[in-house]
């Protein structure tokens, strides 16, 4: 990702701009804390990740699921800091901050790079988070309907019974959500 103007805004010093708030340097170390582009991919993936995995500065970058036995994630985060080191034009900040937003607006809309989306918001990891926790909330609703059903079935001996009283839950509970959504109750 080659940004113009990106070395006037970058947070560093007179030496050159500091790295990336991220893991990414983890995996493509550097000598210097000044990233050089010449840095060369770890051979150790997997303890690479391990040690990632040792780190909770580092694991605040990643989604909940990973960890030393699960080296896989989902979601990585990087934070990128700014500083106007030309003084305070603000304008030419907010100018760069505008052409960066086209920048990687354009390369999630393009599709240039597949398996990565870029989110300027956090709209994105909402959604995941929501979807996930409605697939598990479905999954303990369906089972615990499964077992009252069986329970009801042990005990009355009638399908139909059992299929009413399952109707009966679902509507209850539909309609207590509605009452609480629209009527805070």
């Amino acid at each position: 990702l080659d940004i113009p103007g990106f070395t006037d805004f970058c947070y560093g010093n007179e030496r050159g701009c500091f790295g990336f708030n991220s893991i990414i340097p983890y995996f493509y170390p550097s000598e210097t804390f000044y990233p050089t582009g010449d840095e060369t991919l770890v051979e150790d993936i997997d303890g690479t990740l391990r040690t990632i995995a040792g780190s909770t500065m580092m694991l605040g970058k990643l989604d909940k699921y990973f960890s030393e036995n699960n080296l896989g994630s989902n979601v990585t985060t990087t934070t990128v800091m700014l500083n106007d080191v030309n003084g305070s034009n603000k304008r030419n900040v907010q100018r760069f901050m505008k052409s960066l937003q086209r920048e990687l607006w354009s390369i999630d809309h393009d599709s240039r790079y597949p398996d990565i989306i870029i989110s300027w918001s956090n709209d994105y990891m909402r959604e995941v988070e929501a979807a996930d926790a409605l697939n598990h909330d479905f999954k303990w609703s369906l089972a615990a309907l499964s077992f009252i059903a069986l329970i009801m079935f042990v005990k009355v001996r009638s399908v139909f019974e059992v299929l009413a009283g399952g109707l009966g839950l679902v509507l209850s509970f539909t309609s207590a959500l509605y009452w609480q959504y629209h009527f805070n109750f």
